[in-house]
């Protein structure tokens, strides 16, 4: 396996990274998300999450009223310094003209990654549970439905 290297536009930045910084992401098989100003990089999903996460789209696409539009993967900028990659998003229909959505969406959902577990930078392992809630703008746990 090959070293992950950062690309150019965070190499050797000594501030907190903005959602601005986000829109020169490289376009690759990674996901790029912030949290409070720190890069989180994750891997693509696998191949049973994303026939999960497909099938979720699928169900909420039939079901949603006509105002609203359903997204699988997109970008969420919650705050300057927060930005999201959801699994599945509901959004407004007419919020989908900007490359990142601006406007919070009605619904995020995010389903857990099998395999032995994901981490954030921090090295702190994320959920193991599917959450679906309103998108905040809590580092916490975001997205996440109390148990």
């Amino acid at each position: 396996m090959d070293a992950m290297t950062i690309p150019d536009v965070w190499a050797g930045q000594d501030r907190a990274l903005t959602v601005e910084d986000m829109e020169n992401m490289p376009d690759d098989e990674f996901r790029y998300e912030l949290d409070d100003g720190v890069l989180i990089v994750s891997p693509a999903p696998s191949t049973l999450h994303q026939f999960a996460v497909t099938r979720l789209a699928v169900i909420l696409s039939v079901a949603r009223p006509a105002e609203f539009a359903v997204l699988a993967g997109v970008g969420v900028n919650v705050s300057k310094f927060q930005h999201r990659v959801p699994d599945v998003a509901v959004v407004r229909a007419g919020a989908l003209e900007s490359f990142f959505q601006e406007t919070p969406p009605e619904l995020v959902v995010r389903l857990p990654h099998p395999g032995p577990g994901s981490t954030t930078g921090t090295g702190r392992k994320t959920s193991t549970r599917a959450s679906a809630s309103p998108l905040t703008g809590s580092s916490s746990r975001p997205g996440t439905v109390p148990s």
